[in-house]
């Protein structure tokens, strides 16, 4: 029996390591679904929503500030002469994780749908009729795609993908005090490493059709 014999699916969450191909695997179900797809086009709603710019928000997205990005940040709302140059107010992660959840949240709510990434499988995780899938692969799997995808080194890929698994973990743990690698928050995990997009794509539906 699978989830959608009990309830009706209405969203879906894919929650990916960068080089697993979970985007790809994400937009072939919202295809085949006929469902909104919510990905890396949220960037562009964060960006207008925030007043800052599209390079801005795609480098804050799913990202938590370090420590002396937030100290900065501090500084020139609190004691703006010791900051040297212009001082805007710049958007807090508090900002931007609300809203960003917001934006999911209307998005959901429009209609079934596909999120990829930014914490959904915990914003979500009380939703019976979500069903939330893990993409992953094995490293040295994932550090050959992105090298190929970026045309970066072999060391400077795995230095890459390192960094982007770490922002991920942390942004999550960060805002929802969870681990993204523990298993509890998936109902389906899936080893691109063994399975093509295609084939990825057909387990999810199956679980969902």
């Amino acid at each position: 029996m699978h989830l959608s014999a009990v309830v009706e699916i209405r969203l879906v969450t894919v929650s990916r390591e960068i080089g697993s191909l979970g985007s790809a695997i994400a937009e072939r179900v919202a295809t085949a679904l006929a469902w909104n797809l919510v990905d890396r086009r949220l960037v562009y709603a964060l960006a207008q929503r925030l007043g800052v710019t599209l390079e801005e928000a795609a480098a804050r997205d799913e990202r938590v500030s370090g420590l002396a990005e937030r100290i900065a940040a501090t500084l020139s709302v609190a004691l703006p002469e010791f900051v040297l140059g212009p001082t805007p107010l710049r958007p807090s992660d508090r900002h931007y994780k609300e809203i960003t959840e917001r934006i999911l949240s209307r998005a959901v709510e429009a209609g079934p749908s596909v999120i990829v990434g930014h914490a959904s499988q915990t914003l979500f995780a009380d939703r019976a009729d979500a069903l939330h899938v893990r993409v992953h692969a094995p490293f040295t799997v994932r550090v050959g795609r992105v090298q190929e995808r970026l045309g970066l080194d072999p060391e400077a890929a795995a230095a890459h993908v390192k960094q982007v698994d770490s922002d991920r973990a942390t942004y999550i743990k960060h805002h929802y005090g969870r681990d993204w690698r523990d298993s509890g928050l998936y109902h389906l995990q899936i080893n691109t490493g063994f399975f093509t997009t295609e084939h990825a794509a057909a387990l999810i539906l199956q679980c969902i059709r």
